[in-house]
């Protein structure tokens, strides 16, 4: 019963940490703000689905 609950602790204090790395409020970056995507790179994105859509099709 206590191999459990070490485990379920274990699991629990994983993604806590996890979240925690990944936000970059708390590296002392900032939080970001800015999700832009720039034209080329939908259009770029648009070709590739494009051309795997048409090797699917045939």
């Amino acid at each position: 019963m206590k191999i459990n609950n070490i485990k379920s602790f274990l699991a629990v204090a994983a993604i806590v940490a996890v979240s925690a790395t990944m936000s970059s409020c708390n590296r002392g970056y900032g939080c970001p703000n800015n999700f832009s995507i720039s034209e080329q790179a939908v259009d770029a994105a648009q070709t590739v689905v494009t051309n795997v859509a048409k090797s699917l099709v045939k």
